[in-house]
């Protein structure tokens, strides 16, 4: 097993030393993003002001885990626009 191998490399130096050698380990073994499932409005560059489609639920996969809560529905928007460019504008976004 993995842990095993680095048992004694994690065990040897002062406590600084080891706990950056399990952070960086624990860094590269789990994954930092996130996945979401949200609802949104959006309308098409040729009718910007009619909102012509409802999308009931998209998963909006690796997202950064540490995009800050409160910023989070302006990254998604700004990521759907970024794939989608036939999008205009989205409105009414919720994360499920």
């Amino acid at each position: 097993m993995f842990w095993d191998g680095c048992r004694v490399n994690l065990l040897q130096g002062n406590t600084a030393a080891r706990t950056a050698r399990m952070i960086s380990i624990t860094a590269s073994v789990f994954n930092a993003y996130m996945d979401y499932r949200i609802t949104y409005e959006y309308s098409v560059r040729d009718k910007p002001d009619e909102f012509i489609a409802h999308v009931p639920s998209q998963l909006v996969a690796d997202v950064p885990a540490n995009v800050p809560r409160a910023l989070l529905p302006e990254y998604i928007v700004e990521l759907i626009l970024k794939h989608s460019p036939q999008i205009a504008k989205i409105r009414r976004l919720r994360i499920l």
